[in-house]
């Protein structure tokens, strides 16, 4: 990500106008969120970053796209260490069963018998 540019609080604030008309005037988001950031705190020490809609409303979405991603991620990663843990019990264990339907069925996991189907 680049570094964005600095200024002073009152600098900020004497340029206020002038920075919100060049930020909404912007249309189209930057891949870096903080391309055309404006972070501003006394002395340029930051403590507040001034960003163009576009470029927080782009990123937020994202923001939800990754995590709905992830959230998917994980359900089918949960999936494979089922089966994984099933193929190693089946192989290491002797004697009467459970059907794979009995068993999804005694953890609570119904929604997944109808995947079996193709067994």
């Amino acid at each position: 990500m680049s570094d964005p540019t600095s200024m002073a609080t009152t600098e900020a604030r004497a340029a206020l106008p002038r920075l919100v008309k060049q930020m909404g005037a912007k249309r189209e988001p930057s891949v870096d969120l903080l391309q055309d950031a404006i972070d501003i705190g006394p002395h340029r020490t930051g403590g507040a970053v001034l960003l163009p809609e576009v470029d927080a409303l782009a990123h937020a979405e994202q923001v939800t796209r990754l995590r709905a991603q992830v959230a998917q991620l994980e359900e089918a990663l949960e999936d494979v260490g089922m089966v994984l843990f099933l193929q190693d019990r089946l192989a290491t264990t002797a004697g009467p069963r459970l059907s794979a339907e009995q068993f999804l069925s005694d953890i609570g996991m119904e929604g997944h018998i109808e995947r079996l189907g193709g067994r």
